[in-house]
C-alpha cells in the first residue's frame, strides 16, 4: 500500500498500532464492536448482546466485556463505551450500562461512577476506624 493509494477498513484499524504489526486470525470475521485493533475505539460503543474480540491476550477492558456480558438481570439496552469499561473496578451484580435515548449518558454515567467512589471510601475510612477503637 503506498501514501497516495487507497487504505480498506482493515489497514484503517490497524495503523495506531505499534511498529510490530499484530494481526488477528479472526479479524476479517470478526463481529465485535468494540475491537483492540481499531483506531476509531473512543466512539464505538458496545451492548451487552453483542460479540466481544476473541482473542486471548487482549486488554482489560475485553475481560470486563466478557464479564459483563455473563452478569444476570444486565440489561441488553444499555450501552458500555472504552470509557465506561475503563472505569469500571469490579463487575457486580446491578451493573447496568448508560441509556441510549440520551445524548450525554455517558458523561451522566461517568460523573454517577466517580460520586460513588468517594462514598464507598468515606464507608472504608470508617470501618477502618471502629475495628482500630474495638
Amino acid at each position: 500500500m503506498g501514501i497516495t493509494g487507497a487504505i480498506n477498513s482493515r489497514d484503517m484499524k490497524q495503523l495506531d498500532l505499534p511498529a510490530k504489526r499484530v494481526d488477528c486470525p479472526s479479524y476479517e470475521v470478526c463481529a465485535a464492536p468494540l475491537c483492540p485493533m481499531d483506531i476509531d475505539l473512543g466512539s464505538r460503543v458496545w451492548f451487552p448482546n453483542e460479540p466481544v474480540c476473541r482473542l486471548r491476550k487482549c486488554p482489560g477492558w475485553v475481560r470486563k466485556q466478557r464479564k459483563i456480558a455473563k452478569l444476570p438481570g444486565i440489561k441488553q439496552d444499555r450501552y458500555f463505551t472504552i470509557r465506561m469499561l475503563n472505569s469500571i473496578k469490579q463487575i457486580r451484580k446491578g451493573l447496568q450500562g448508560a441509556s441510549p435515548s440520551s445524548p450525554d449518558a455517558e458523561k451522566f454515567w461517568l460523573r454517577n461512577r466517580q460520586k460513588i467512589k468517594p462514598a464507598n471510601k468515606a464507608k472504608k475510612l470508617e470501618r477502618a476506624q471502629l475495628r482500630l477503637e474495638l
